[in-house]
């Protein structure tokens, strides 16, 4: 079914979620939550650099099913997370 880690990734829920080098800010699925939600700091940053001055999705990747899918859900666990 799928080939490997990397393509389970770029291919679940979608092609909603995909595979960054590691140390770039990506949402983690399994986490020690004793030691905080990096997701928080993840969601954050993409949240704010996704919308614009009116708090609307900015820039041509906005217009993307998988960037609103994206912006929608860092909303969402920006909101619960607070």
């Amino acid at each position: 079914m799928y080939k490997n880690a990397s393509d389970f990734c770029s291919q679940v829920w979608g092609h909603s979620w995909r595979v960054v080098p590691d140390g770039r800010p990506c949402m983690r699925l399994w986490f020690d939550g004793s030691m905080g939600n990096p997701n928080k700091r993840v969601a954050l940053l993409y949240g704010f650099h996704s919308v614009d001055r009116n708090g609307f999705p900015s820039g041509a990747e906005a217009v993307t099913f998988s960037s609103l899918q994206l912006f929608i859900f860092g909303a969402m666990l920006t909101t619960l997370l607070s």
